[in-house]
């Protein structure tokens, strides 16, 4: 359902821009621009209604981020360090590494825009934070970044401000200084900084994140939008409180990647520790999932026609034109044959991996997010056991005039009004095996293997669906068993623009024109198992398209082996 009512409250951070203060060096131009406010959708715009102000933006999954987070900085290590101070030398060895790796500092305020409303970033972004408002940071890190022109956020627990109890704090004089800069970003980290922030009535919650946000901005002169939780203590509770007072991001100490974070108020961090591993996190999940969101056009107007033809040295048989519609059985699970008949449609295939891959079973629980054409809204995956086998999986999303390809977050995408805001009018979704061709390249079987299921590799009859450069509708399998890198090589090379993988093996079908064309099962009768998933193809079919073969009518068909039997979800 449509939030017609929601007012547009993704009003984002923004970057104070003077001048440096310390060290005199040059400034880029860009150094500290200030965060653009969301406007509302144009009319030509794919877009709907905006979501809520906690939902991380589908168009953002097209980057994933890491965001460092500091303590105190020393010198070097003696016997008061704890395993999270950073010695001068590790966080300059940080600095070079960053460099090395061509990766660029962004802001925290960025980083916000890009989550909130998919604000372009580069390709390989990285953000860097300081808790604690030490003044190591000032002494140490603080030259250092600015002799890079790299930008920081520190966050501040108020009741310490200027201690020179323990490990000196900055004083509010320092922090004054450091505003100016538009390289620095402040952000709330409540009063008192209690670990269990979390387990405190709501009262106090309160107090600790509204009362320091009110403090830090009336002795700033800042407008503070940024929070981090103490020790990352929260829950849903501490997360609305922390959204009433006005914040419009926080961070807490989950390692994992900002844009596959649950929701924008519990954004994850690597310790500067796990460096290396926050780094190797983002680019293996970038080199899994291409690094776009895509959407292209439909087709409309193209005539459905058959294609049985070798390409990469492989028989592929593809369905192309026609407008898709997904369907679930009314029966559980039906032969694709059947459900085609049923819609009146001209061509289908099987569709999603479904939960229980037994032959004789009739559950037709989804694997992944689904809606087809006749579900009012998108119903999310219910098996969080799962969630971390099929992160960042194609998720697959079209209306009428469109189709798009995005990673799957299973903790974040579970909301009608976040599709519903990425596609206007979307009628179909469900999740893909794994993405297979990109900008009409073959996706290689290393970068297959990052996502993709233990078996993908395994030789057996596979299915998959996608658009033509043209913009028309393929859907494709193979006759003979293949692996997932072999059927993107012919699909590539076969014109198709891009493609997921589909539910294989066993029920791997293809229908065009009343008759099977593949066929994933040695049954001459029921040439595939029935499925409770199947995309159908409706449109006109292209008279000159030669159709004669009918796996139905054929006296033998190649089965699988046992071995190949198996199905790992």
């Amino acid at each position: 359902m449509r939030l017609l009512a929601r007012m547009l409250a993704l009003a984002l951070p923004f970057a104070l821009v003077v001048g440096c203060q310390k060290p005199d060096a040059p400034k880029k131009p860009d150094a500290g621009t200030k965060q653009e406010e969301v406007t509302p959708p144009k009319p030509d715009d794919p877009h709907g209604d905006p979501p809520a102000e906690t939902d991380i933006c589908f168009d953002a999954q097209n980057r994933r981020t890491p965001i460092i987070m500091f303590h105190d900085l020393v010198e070097k290590r003696g016997k008061d360090t704890v395993w999270y101070d950073c010695t001068t030398e590790e966080f300059k060895d940080i600095l070079d590494k960053i460099k090395e790796d061509g990766l660029t500092v962004i802001s925290l305020n960025d980083l916000c825009s890009h989550l909130a409303t998919g604000k372009e970033i580069p390709e390989k972004s990285i953000v860097l934070t300081f808790d604690d408002n030490y003044q190591s940071f000032y002494d140490i890190a603080w030259p250092m970044l600015c002799e890079r022109q790299y930008p920081a956020t520190v966050f501040v627990h108020t009741a310490f401000v200027g201690s020179q109890q323990g490990r000196p704090k900055m004083s509010w004089d320092t922090l004054k200084e450091l505003v100016k800069d538009p390289l620095f970003t402040v952000g709330g980290h409540t009063i008192n900084h209690y670990e269990d922030l979390k387990d405190r009535d709501l009262e106090t919650q309160r107090h600790e994140l509204t009362d320091s946000k009110t403090e830090l901005e009336s002795k700033l002169g800042v407008k503070i939008d940024l929070l981090a939780y103490p020790n990352g203590s929260n829950g849903e509770d501490t997360q609305a409180i922390a959204r009433e007072a006005g914040y419009k991001l926080a961070v807490t100490v989950e390692n994992m990647p900002a844009e596959e974070s649950p929701n924008i108020f519990a954004v994850g961090r690597y310790i500067q520790t796990r460096f290396k591993n926050a780094v190797e996190d983002c680019e293996k999940a970038a080199d899994g999932a291409p690094a776009d969101v895509f959407r292209m056009k439909w087709n409309k107007d193209a005539k459905v026609h058959y294609v049985d033809k070798k390409f990469a040295g492989i028989p592929l048989r593809m369905v192309i034109g026609g407008i898709p519609e997904t369907v679930m059985s009314p029966s559980g699970r039906q032969p694709v044959k059947e459900i085609v008949e049923q819609e009146g449609g001209v061509a289908g295939i099987n569709g999603g991996f479904f939960a229980m891959a037994a032959v004789a079973s009739t559950d037709n629980a989804m694997v992944g997010p689904l809606k087809t054409t006749e579900m009012g809204q998108v119903a999310p995956d219910q098996s969080p056991e799962r969630w971390p086998k099929i992160n960042d999986r194609p998720l697959v999303i079209w209306s009428k005039d469109e189709l798009a390809l995005l990673p799957y977050v299973p903790a974040q995408m579970n909301k009608s009004d976040q599709y519903e805001y990425f596609m206007r009018d979307y009628t179909d979704c469900f999740m893909g095996g794994v993405w297979l061709v990109h900008k009409g390249v073959a996706r290689t079987r290393d970068q297959q293997d990052v996502f993709g299921a233990k078996d993908i590799q395994d030789p057996r009859r596979r299915a998959f669906i996608g658009i033509m450069a043209d913009g028309e509708f393929v859907a494709g399998t193979v006759p003979d068993s293949v692996s997932s890198s072999k059927l993107a090589e012919a699909a590539a090379e076969a014109g198709v623009q891009e493609a997921v993988l589909i539910d294989s093996g066993f029920s791997t079908s293809l229908v065009f024109n009343d008759k099977i064309k593949a066929s994933g099962h040695s049954n001459r009768d029921h040439p595939s198992r029935p499925v409770p998933h199947a995309i159908v193809i409706k449109g006109e079919i292209d008279a000159t398209t030669d159709d004669s073969e009918d796996l139905s009518t054929a006296t033998s068909l190649e089965p699988e082996t046992g071995s190949r039997r198996r199905r790992k979800r």
